[in-house]
């Protein structure tokens, strides 16, 4: 029985690692060049196309002078009227460290993962942590031609503004929501090893 209960167990894990695996949900990797900016603020809108969790987002970028240690935040975001929702919805830091003197994707997780709506508008910002200049800055892989068609570059530096036919270069990275199989598959996890606790 114990053994039973164990091959179970291990078959119930394994669809739940598999139904728990993130994946890439928006996609815009298009890139004309790589460039500087404010380090007290700019980012990117972007529109959920189904509901799910998001966990990492990845971002083109290369180091001048060492780079800069920077974090990046997630908001609810409305286009008309425009606005920054207040309330912080997720959010990951990456290090000077992660990133070399050649332009490369990075991937950035998230402190734990934030739940979006199909169809609603978010954005994320992100902050560097040095000045720029000899102390350091990061740049930013991005096109010009407007690839991305949910969303639009941002400066949020000073006054929150859309930066118009400008996309940058990013990849969100989500959880799907939990499908009814799941949830059923997480029940029965629940059963057996509570049996299995009552066996021993």
């Amino acid at each position: 029985m114990q053994k039973l209960t164990e091959s179970f167990l291990f078959v119930i894990l394994l669809l739940i690692s598999i139904q728990t695996d993130g994946k890439t949900i928006i996609n815009q990797s298009i890139i004309q060049s790589v460039n500087d900016y404010p380090p007290d603020g700019f980012g990117q809108s972007f529109t959920a196309e189904d509901n799910y969790y998001i966990s990492a987002i990845e971002l083109y970028i290369s180091a001048s002078n060492g780079g800069s240690d920077a974090t990046i935040s997630f908001y609810d975001f409305s286009s008309s009227p425009l606005s920054l929702g207040s309330t912080l919805l997720g959010k990951g830091e990456f290090l000077e460290s992660d990133i070399s003197s050649s332009a490369n994707w990075i991937t950035i997780e998230l402190e734990s993962p934030f739940y979006v709506m199909s169809g609603q508008e978010y954005a994320f910002e992100i902050i560097a942590k040095d000045s720029g200049g000899p102390s350091g800055w990061n740049n930013y892989g991005f096109s010009n031609a407007s690839p991305y068609a949910n969303g639009t570059r941002l400066n949020t530096s000073s006054r929150l503004s859309i930066v118009e036919t400008s996309d940058l270069a990013f990849r969100i990275v989500a959880i799907p929501e939990p499908s009814g199989f799941s949830l059923l598959i997480l029940c029965a996890c629940s059963l057996v090893m509570r049996d299995s606790l009552r066996l021993k």
